[in-house]
This record gives structure tokens, C-alpha cells and sequence, in this order.
């Protein structure tokens, strides 16, 4: 018998806690967005053309607010996979995606960031949240401090 080559589903549990960590280390300021500086260097590890980078910032960005949040990071990690893929970046190409069977980008040295990342300290306890959802904002044992889901957008310095 054959072997099923269709790729694995990929729960949008397992995306968001995989995605979790990646924006983590993208958003280097640890102010719960990125900006046009944590953009390009996190997603430059995407190896797509700048005009391609463009492209999924302009529709990942869709309130035109100049920064990413956690659920736009995630718009923004599904088109670069789309678009490794071999698929055009649109909002049509996204919307018709069976997002579970997207597997994540390959992104050029995004391991050893990781890795590094994980062995830092001063990891804040966030909570990512759709706005549907009733969030319960996370406790830091750490610091002791309450820490709001990002969807609240709101600048956490510790």
C-alpha cells in the first residue's frame, strides 16, 4: 500500500503555540508588535523577494496600522508559506487555503534564534487570544506581574 503524501494537518493550536515562540524572538523590543524593524529582520529569514516581503506586510496589515499584532504575525507566517509554495500572495490565495494542511515557513535560521531565545531569562508569560475568545490574562511567576493578552495592544515593560 501507498503512503498518504498529502501533508500532515496542523491544528490551529499546535500554529498558534509554533507562531507564539516565533514572535517571541521576531519582536525584539518585547513590545507585543512588530514594527518595519522586527519585520525585516525576522522575515528576511523567509528568503522572498523584498517586493514579495511587501506584498504579505501590505495584507497582514490590513488595518494599515504599521505594526503587526500576534494574529497578523500569524496572517503574515501563512503567506510566506503560500508563497514558498509557489502561490501568488493575495487575500483570494489566503482565503482559499486549507490553512490546516499549511505547514509552517522554512525560515533561514530561525533554529538557533530559538534555541538562544529559549534559554532567556526574562521570557514574559503572553497570552495570545482571538478577541472572540474570553481571555484570563497570565500570571508571570517570574515577576509576579499581570501580563495582558496582546490583542489589548497594550506595551508591557518589565
Amino acid at each position: 500500500m501507498g503512503q498518504d503524501s498529502s501533508p500532515k494537518k496542523w491544528s490551529l493550536k499546535e500554529q498558534r503555540a509554533t507562531y507564539l515562540q516565533w514572535f517571541a524572538v521576531a519582536d525584539e523590543d518585547g513590545d507585543g508588535r512588530l514594527t518595519g524593524k522586527d519585520e525585516l529582520r525576522f522575515f528576511a529569514m523567509s528568503n522572498l523577494s523584498k517586493p514579495e516581503l511587501k506584498q504579505v506586510w501590505a495584507i497582514a496589515d490590513s488595518k494599515q496600522q504599521g505594526y503587526l499584532g500576534f494574529y497578523e504575525f500569524m496572517t503574515a507566517m501563512q503567506l510566506v508559506s503560500l508563497a514558498q509554495a509557489g502561490n501568488e500572495i493575495s487575500h483570494d490565495t489566503l482565503s482559499s487555503a486549507d490553512l490546516e494542511r499549511l505547514q509552517p515557513p522554512t525560515m533561514e535560521g530561525l533554529a538557533k534564534k530559538l534555541k538562544k531565545n529559549s534559554g532567556s531569562k526574562g521570557e514574559s508569560a503572553i497570552v495570545a487570544c482571538h478577541p472572540s475568545e474570553s481571555p484570563i490574562p497570565a500570571i508571570s511567576s517570574l515577576y509576579g506581574l499581570i501580563i495582558t493578552p496582546l490583542f489589548y495592544n497594550i506595551p508591557v515593560t518589565i
